[in-house]
């Protein structure tokens, strides 16, 4: 066999059984090669966190803050560091920075780094849970059914307001028309009084019938025998009013008749708008069941009266809408009691909409568009 030598640095592999005068030789040339290799420092890259002083072209510098390594490079008119390798081949697993490598500015973005662009996104968004959003979500005029819905969709929805329909099948919260009709025990039918001798003492009939009955100064003046005049003009239950049996609804009473009239306006299917310009107002009876179209430019105090000043029936809903620059404050009058979410009792801005719905005798709920 003959001499081999090792492919990398080319050292010599004695034959094996050959001459041992030659192999004293051929090792000590080994030995010569191993050190001037040992002594070659060309190939010798510097650690640190800074490029190193004096280095020559063809160097290398492992820097230790990005895990990056370079090599000093000429291109014929400079001399600089040049990264030696592609991002995410050099150093440890995982060594490339997000403030090393580039990002193109888009949108609201100025960053120009991938880490300073991710944290300016986050400083910018609304979490999922737990945030409070900087000024108004902007919502579709048109929702599709699966589309969060804006105030004033919710405002002219049928199912979130007194609608006819609602009110029509609802005993409990209102006088129903065709109830009040048939209940002899909740009014005076003139019809049924006028046909009544019995039940009530009928001043024309009385008047114009002496020899029939007991004439009017008999009548007057007999207690014993009748029902006399004074008793039957202060009897509601037993007798129609003096003025002839005309029935007139008055809503302050809280035993009066409730006329047609009357119930048909609790029930109509259009809003009344009462309309308002002043910067206070007291709630009236009048006021169930209109929207209050508040239209002044400075501040409007709204007052809630208690409930032995204007009986409202409990149930009774009132709309309110501010439709210029004056906010409208909600106020309590007296003992009244106004309940609202956070305490909020002020409208939120033009065009922003309430509704005061009385829940108790002294107690209202305000909902809607309110701030505090």
């Amino acid at each position: 066999m003959v001499d081999t030598t090792t492919p990398i640095l080319g050292l010599v592999k004695p034959e094996v059984g050959a001459s041992d005068d030659t192999w004293g030789i051929k090792l000590n040339g080994n030995f010569d090669k191993l050190d001037e290799f040992a002594g070659d420092t060309s190939a010798s890259a510097h650690v640190g966190d800074n490029p190193p002083v004096g280095a020559t072209e063809g160097e290398l510098w492992w820097e230790t803050d990005s895990g990056m390594l370079y090599i000093l490079y000429n291109d014929g008119n400079t001399t600089q560091w040049v990264i030696a390798a592609p991002p995410g081949m050099q150093g440890p697993p995982g060594a490339p920075s997000a403030i090393d490598v580039p990002f193109t500015p888009a949108g609201n973005i100025v960053a120009t780094n991938t880490q300073a662009a991710i944290a300016e996104l986050d400083a910018e968004k609304v979490k999922i849970n737990g945030d409070t959003m900087v000024g108004h979500l902007a919502l579709p005029t048109g929702p599709a059914a699966s589309n969060a819905v804006r105030k004033d969709y919710v405002d002219a929805a049928n199912t979130l307001k007194a609608d006819k329909t609602y009110v029509d099948t609802q005993d409990a919260l209102k006088a129903d028309k065709t109830y009040v009709d048939t209940q002899d025990a909740l009014k005076a039918n003139k019809t049924y009084v006028d046909s009544q001798d019995a039940l009530k003492a009928d001043k024309t009939y009385v008047d114009s019938q002496d020899a029939l009955k007991a004439d009017k100064t008999y009548v007057d003046t007999q207690d014993a025998l009748k029902a006399n005049k004074t008793y039957v003009d202060n009897q509601d239950l037993l007798s129609v009013p003096k003025n002839n049996g005309t029935m007139t609804a008055d809503p302050t009473v809280p035993l009066g008749v409730a006329t047609k009239q009357y119930v048909d306006g609790l029930v109509s299917t259009t809003r009344v708008l009462n309309i308002l310009t002043g910067t206070t107002y007291t709630l009236a009876l009048t006021d169930v069941a209109k929207v209050l179209w508040m239209d002044n430019a400075a501040a409007i105090t709204l007052t809630v009266p208690l409930n032995s000043a204007v009986a409202f029936p409990v149930g009774t809903q009132i709309e309110l809408v501010q439709s210029n620059a004056g906010a409208i404050s909600v106020t309590p009058s007296g003992a009244t009691v106004i309940v609202s979410e956070g305490g909020k009792r002020k409208t939120f801005a033009p065009y922003a909409g309430a509704t005061l719905l009385k829940i108790a005798a002294d107690t209202w709920w305000l909902g809607g568009n309110i701030t505090t």
